[in-house]
């Protein structure tokens, strides 16, 4: 059973502050060796795809808020963290396209 967190106790506070720092930058460490590679290009270029990160969500229908749901989990957990990993991307970079050349 995990001990109950204590707003009140300072060094509680700024260790649990500290644990998300690290994990953030663990997180961003590991999307920057993702895409340090090749096939791990492509494999984010596939998640952003298939995200539809650069797509229209609105369909008219309740499918947009499905469609929504992916797009907003792909912008958290892979393009916000690519972004903050490397800020001087470009988003030719990440072009999405459907048929993508072997590297």
């Amino acid at each position: 059973m995990s001990k109950k967190h204590n707003a009140a106790d300072k060094a509680q506070v700024e260790d649990r502050a500290e644990k998300e720092r690290i994990a953030h930058e663990q997180e961003v460490n590991d999307i920057r060796a993702v895409f340090a590679t090749p096939f791990g290009k492509r494999f984010i270029r596939r998640i952003l795809r298939n995200g539809r990160v650069f797509q229209q969500s609105y369909t008219g229908n309740a499918h947009t808020y499905f469609n929504e749901g992916i797009r907003t989990h792909v912008l958290d957990v892979v393009l916000r963290p690519l972004m903050e990993s490397m800020p001087d991307i470009r988003l030719n970079d990440l072009e999405i396209q459907e048929e993508e050349e072997d590297e």
